[in-house]
This record gives structure tokens, sequence and C-alpha cells, in this order.
């Protein structure tokens, strides 16, 4: 079974616990004899618990969607800033502009255009992972 068809830890504790209140639910009102105050306990301890996991695996969902969204949101900064660049320096080169001297294109873009003649595709994602491990951590 590989990894992207397997259920998550976290999404197993959920289904887990979801599981045990359910179960707790249907067992206190169905079972006769069963003092009201044990009922109550039963429901809120199983309750309790649910409701932390429910909250829990939202947290921690959202943090995870915070870091997808930022990768996102780099790549596409990435991406514009690169066309741009490319624009205006082949716009440059049609009309025989010559570059300014003080005019600095970004070192990421440099380093962008000779991973890609190189062939090494996985040169942005690890500069993308190394922004997002910066931004996380510190």
């Amino acid at each position: 079974m590989s990894t992207k068809n397997r259920p998550q830890f976290s999404k197993l504790i959920v289904l887990v616990v979801t599981i045990l209140f359910l179960t707790s639910l249907v067992t206190t009102y169905l079972l006769p004899g069963i003092d009201d105050t044990v009922r109550l306990t039963e429901i809120t301890v199983t309750g309790g618990i649910f409701s932390s996991t429910v909250i829990w695996y939202m947290k921690k969902s959202q943090q995870e969607n915070v870091v997808k969204l930022k990768i996102g949101l780099l790549k596409n900064i990435a991406e514009v800033e690169y066309e741009y660049y490319e624009k205006r320096l082949r716009l440059k080169d049609e009309l025989h502009v010559p570059l300014d001297e003080d005019e600095d294109d970004p070192t990421i873009l440099d380093d962008v255009r000779q991973a890609e003649i190189e062939g090494d595709v996985n040169y942005v994602d690890e500069k993308f992972a190394e922004a997002i491990e910066e931004e996380t951590t510190g």
C-alpha cells in the first residue's frame, strides 16, 4: 500500500475517537439498568475526548494548510518575477538597450536559470523548502 493511499495517523485517531464516542452514546441509551449518573459521566468523558480530538485535528490541518499556502504563494511570486525579468531582458535585447550598471537582477533568478540549464529540477523545490523552514522556525 502506497503512502498516498494509506490514511494519515491523525485521521485514524479522529476516526477511532468518533467510533468510541458514538458507541458510548448508543450503549448508554440502549442498555437498561444503567444509572443516569454513569450515563452522563460516560457521555461527558467520551464527548470531551471527542471534542478535544476534533479541535486538535482542525488546528493541525490549519497549520499544514498555512504552510501549503505559503509555498504556493512563493512559487507564484517566483513565476511572476521570472516572467517579468525574462520579458524585460528580451525587450531590452530587442530594443538594443544596454543594461544599467547598477541594475541587479535577482540572484535567485540567475540560480533558477542555471538550474534549468543544468537540468536540476529539484533546485527550486529545495530553495522553497529552505525558505519555508526558515519561516516556520524563525
